[in-house]
C-alpha cells in the first residue's frame, strides 16, 4: 500500500500468489515479519480449525498444526514481531 499526497488516498497493490491449501471465507490473517498466517475460517459447510503459513520468498503455503477449536470470523495481531 502506498500513500499519495496528490490524491489524499491509499492505493492497494494486489499480487497473485500460489493457492492456499484450504479455500475458505471469514479467515483470520496475521503478518509476522516475513510470513502471513491464515487461521480458521469457514468452508461453506462448517467452521475450520486449520492454520496455514505463507512464505512470500518461496511463494509456498505450509499447513500448521490444527487448533483445538474450530473458529471463523476471529481476529489476531502481532505484538513485538510475535
Amino acid at each position: 500500500m502506498w500513500y499519495s499526497k496528490d490524491f489524499q488516498c491509499y492505493h492497494l497493490l494486489f499480487v497473485i500468489v500460489c493457492m492456499c491449501v484450504c479455500v475458505c471465507v471469514c479467515v483470520c490473517v496475521c503478518v509476522i515479519p516475513g510470513l502471513l498466517y491464515a487461521i480458521g475460517g469457514f468452508d461453506g459447510v462448517s467452521p475450520l480449525k486449520s492454520m496455514e503459513c505463507y512464505n512470500p520468498s518461496t511463494n509456498q503455503w505450509s499447513s500448521l498444526p490444527d487448533m483445538s477449536t474450530k473458529r471463523f470470523g476471529l481476529a489476531a495481531c502481532a505484538c513485538d514481531g510475535e
